[in-house]
């Protein structure tokens, strides 16, 4: 490591303090929520040392008088060695007084009751339902990203009533029972090809597995954060955009004339993105990536068009997230086209669900090329992480594109294309 030995002292100090001025809190929790603690600050320590964090950080928590050191010690060694779950009234048996939280003997006892796979517009995740041996319950869901292999995403450790709410019919969610032991092999196969986790995978990550190695005897591999080296641009092709213009032109027609009436429901669109701007939405790396930057003071069409650009063909990727990274490089000119193409032919009101979408490149008579079964699931994640700017703006709305989207899509593919447009 670069670091000298008193700074790594003083970084493992200050997450010490940090987490004694947390492990007083834990006393109002429950044994997940004082494992999930135990997660975050284990990965916290990781990025500090080198070896395993748990040992540094015992170390010191066991050295630390006071029941908050010893109860915060127990839920670290739940986590570390979940297999065979170390009971948390081991870890404090030597401490002395009454004040000790009622749910510690509780610590590394959760077990699955359930397991489902939760589809939606923006893609499948895995959840689980553990209960602990206080009754405490918890639900586990793991974002799955689609691909070769099929890698994680998100994690989100929250109460168990999400598993009721999802089988609501007005909630847009397609919930079906797996086998709890299949669909772990299927996670940890798939965290072991997670080269780039998110934050949340590496936050609970430890978490995952105490949980998920109750299943599944493997090699469990825990995420560490990735150094975020910035992925170069997709390269372009002067030729292929030359081309993929006049396909647009002579199928719809010279797009882009000031002349054609900008539609009301753009300027709504332009403010959405000024506030995302002003506050960091989501929608902000969108613009943050288009030619430009583009200025925000632009008429309310220029900025509309820089942001649907970007997604489209972005002029830097330092201001995407992760997703939005993927999705650019996975997406071909050929596969805007289609898309794009069999909206504005379908009209206003058309479905803009990334499935409709793959079946629309799929029979574009423009597009010459179709999308592989295998590569559909992907295509259609891409697809779902740019469109969802459509949703922010008002490109689309409850899944159905509207007047704005008829005129500013076709309009979005020559920005990007062509480096004239909009000067």
């Amino acid at each position: 490591m670069s670091e000298s030995l008193s700074d790594i002292e003083q970084a493992i100090d200050q997450a010490i303090d940090q987490a004694m001025d947390q492990a007083a809190a834990l006393y109002d929790l429950d044994a997940p929520r004082a494992e999930v603690w135990a997660s975050d600050l284990l990965a916290m320590v990781a990025e500090i040392i080198d070896g395993p964090p748990a040992a540094a950080l015992l170390e010191i928590l066991d050295s630390t008088p006071g029941n908050p050191a010893s109860v915060a010690a127990a839920a670290v060694r739940a986590v570390a060695w979940p297999s065979p779950a170390v009971a948390g009234v081991a870890g404090v048996s030597e401490v002395a007084g009454p004040d000790l939280p009622g749910w510690l003997a509780s610590l590394g006892t959760s077990r699955c009751d359930g397991a489902w796979i939760f589809t939606n517009r923006r893609g499948s995740s895995a959840v689980y339902r553990f209960a602990d041996s206080a009754g405490a319950a918890h639900a586990l869901a793991i974002d799955l990203i689609p691909g070769h292999p099929e890698v994680l995403g998100d994690i989100t450790v929250g109460p168990p009533d999400v598993i009721e709410l999802a089988e609501d019919p007005d909630v847009e969610l397609d919930v079906e029972p797996h086998d709890p032991v299949s669909l772990a092999r299927r996670v940890a196969d798939a965290m072991s090809a997670t080269e780039r986790p998110s934050d949340s995978l590496v936050m609970n990550g430890r978490l995952i597995v105490a949980r998920l190695s109750t299943l599944v005897d493997h090699s469990w591999v825990v995420p560490v954060r990735a150094i975020d080296e910035v992925p170069d641009l997709p390269e372009r092709n002067p030729d292929d955009d030359a081309f993929a213009l006049d396909v647009l032109d002579r199928a719809l027609g010279p797009v882009g004339s000031t002349s054609i009436r900008v539609p009301e429901g753009v300027a709504d669109a332009a403010d959405r993105l000024r506030v995302a701007a002003r506050s960091d939405g989501p929608a902000a790396q969108w613009l943050a990536a288009s030619r430009g930057p583009v200025d925000l003071d632009e008429p309310d069409d220029q900025v509309v068009l820089a942001a649907l650009a970007a997604s489209v063909a972005p002029s830097r990727m330092e201001p995407l997230d992760a997703d939005a990274r993927e999705a650019v490089t996975i997406l071909e000119w050929a596969d805007w086209l289609g898309v794009v193409l069999g909206l504005v032919r379908e009209g206003e009101g058309a479905a803009v669900a990334s499935s409709h979408l793959v079946d629309l490149i799929n029979s574009c008579p423009e597009v010459t090329s179709s999308v592989p079964k295998s590569d559909r699931p992907r295509v259609e994640w891409a697809l779902e992480v740019c469109g969802h700017l459509w949703q922010e703006i008002g490109v689309s709305q409850e899944g159905q594109l509207t007047e704005a989207g008829i005129w500013a899509l076709p309009r979005a593919l020559r920005y990007a294309w062509n480096s004239d447009f909009g000067d």
